[in-house]
């Protein structure tokens, strides 16, 4: 049986996207100390640190956005799956090489979560609507620099 997100659950739901967000912030940072000569992870970690502290303002705050309320948007426990799945990258981070670290990222950026976590609110509210083309433009950017990163590798 489909879970069905109810008003009551889109603040859970907003508080799991937020810790995912920073839980792959220190993914990337962890990158970043493995590889600085690869500084696509300082720029990743520090926006989906951005992305976080976005999302923590709405999180238990009296609603200043109109939430979806659409069970096919996003589902508690995917994310915490998909938060299982990162928490054991970070474990990880230190044993991957380069190779590996930038595929993971690349996976992390093309994710629903990534892609869509702005879709837990209406697009038509003003603070989404303002910044929403902002953020769909960086994380296209990224897929692409990151890319670009293994292209480059490949060469070598």
């Amino acid at each position: 049986m489909a879970e069905v997100v109810i008003l009551e659950d889109v603040d859970q739901i907003i508080f799991l996207l937020s810790e995912h967000k920073k839980n792959v912030a220190n993914l990337y940072h962890n990158y970043y100390k493995k590889f600085p000569d690869h500084a696509v992870w300082l720029h990743l970690a520090q926006s989906k640190q951005k992305n976080h502290e976005f999302l923590q303002r709405f999180c238990f705050a009296p609603k200043k956005l109109s939430p979806r309320t659409d069970d096919s948007i996003f589902k508690s426990s995917a994310i915490k799956t998909s938060m299982e799945w990162v928490n054991r990258l970070i474990e990880e981070s230190q044993k991957h090489d380069i190779h590996t670290a930038l595929g993971y990222s690349l996976d992390l950026e093309q994710s629903k979560i990534d892609q869509r976590y702005f879709d837990v609110f209406q697009n038509d509210a003003p603070e989404i609507k303002d910044i929403l083309p902002n953020i769909t433009k960086e994380a296209q950017e990224y897929i692409a620099i990151i890319e670009s990163e293994l292209r480059k590798l490949g060469q070598n």
